[in-house]
């Protein structure tokens, strides 16, 4: 039992650090450094890119690890699309309130923000949604199937959406570079595996040497990711074979469904179970995770938030360049947690209102009698 809890503990400080790179990640990307960027120190932020790269896919293989032993609540399903209308209902009226806007919707892109659906703002939301709902079909096939089915499985579906889209370019199967529901299910297959069929956990003296073959795997596969970025850059100039040529190499660096990047992220995964984490608050910070991703990810505050920071008006990346763009996403991420944390407290005291605990009662109904989930 005790170890369990340690696990778990790990895995939403591992959960944490995904967002924390999610948000390093966006910075990064929206900055322009890398355009700006030259020689070593464009080959650095190359090799910082790639450490972040895996961060969707860690937080899936997480989702896949737990949720494979768990129950589908839809309450939980409702809680993120309730958090995803709130975000982009209150910024667009803030946004249109104050002038921020730069070029002004129409109404009816007014519309779709305002009503409690998705229409492709959050392509990672409507992703994790629609995994989070069939995860019951998904935990009956893992249930269902021997240890070398489901590796058998695990492998189909990387030959599909790793080998074949890497060398058709992605275009022998819509992946998108692996932003899609399809790659979601394959890292949530692989996180469930490794919680059926768990390294063993008696040998505590291979740890520290666990450890450090997953230190040395992350920073090997993100050094030879970053090569592979560059060369892919320095060659799309080109036409014919190397035009080919660097758009498999653009697959390896950048896809989320790359064999690179998924090793990677297997790497990272491996190296929090050999930590020992135990902290009150862990929990309660892990659980703001989606928010922070809803709120620096929206459009309109990304269209404008790199820019009022003063990252893209900055053409000459040196170390302090680098080190600001560090101070700005660790920035980015604390500010957003707490706004997240003050939109949960809000919304805790709203859903204990008598009229809201009716609604619930009625959709807990509904929900365990008719469509026989779990609220």
């Amino acid at each position: 039992m005790e170890v369990k809890k340690v696990r778990e503990s790990n895995f939403e400080v591992l959960r944490i650090v995904s967002m924390f790179l999610i948000v390093l990640f966006h910075t990064l990307a929206y900055s322009g450094f890398l355009s700006h960027s030259k020689g070593f120190m464009q080959w650095f932020l190359f090799f910082i890119k790639s450490i972040t790269l895996m961060h969707v896919n860690s937080f899936i293989l997480i989702t896949g690890y737990f949720q494979c032993t768990s129950s589908m609540k839809l309450s939980k399903a409702i809680a993120i699309n309730n958090a995803t209308w709130f975000y982009k209902a209150l910024i667009i009226i803030i946004f249109l309130a104050f002038g921020l806007l730069k070029v002004m919707p129409t109404k009816t892109e007014i519309m779709t923000v305002l009503l409690p659906i998705d229409f492709g703002i959050y392509w990672f939301i409507g992703c994790y949604l629609v995994l989070y709902l069939i995860s019951p079909m998904l935990n009956k096939i893992i249930d269902n199937t021997s240890k070398k089915e489901l590796k058998t499985m695990i492998g189909i579906l990387l030959f599909i959406l790793s080998g074949l889209c890497l060398f058709t370019t992605d275009t022998f199967y819509g992946n998108n570079f692996g932003r899609s529901l399809s790659t979601f299910i394959l890292m949530y297959f692989i996180g469930a595996y490794l919680r059926k069929y768990p390294i063993s956990e008696n040998k505590k003296n291979n740890f520290k040497k666990l450890r450090i073959s997953c230190f040395f795997s992350i920073f090997l596969l993100a050094f030879v990711g970053s090569i592979f970025g560059i060369i892919g850059v320095k060659m799309a100039q080109y036409n014919g074979i190397y035009g080919f040529v660097s758009r498999i190499f653009e697959y390896i660096y950048s896809s989320y469904s790359s064999p690179l990047l998924i090793l990677q992220t297997l790497a990272y995964f491996m190296l929090f179970t050999t930590f020992k984490f135990k902290n009150k608050i862990v929990n309660s910070i892990a659980s703001c995770m989606i928010g922070i991703y809803l709120i620096h990810e929206n459009k309109y505050v990304r269209e404008i938030l790199y820019e009022k920071i003063g990252l893209t008006i900055i053409k000459i990346i040196d170390i302090k360049a680098i080190l600001y763009l560090f101070l700005v996403a660790i920035l980015i991420f604390i500010i957003c947690l707490m706004i997240e944390y003050v939109r949960k407290r809000i919304f805790y005291f709203v859903y204990q209102l008598s009229i809201f605990k009716k609604v619930r009662e009625k959709i807990s109904y509904f929900s365990e009698k008719k469509l026989n989930l779990k609220w």
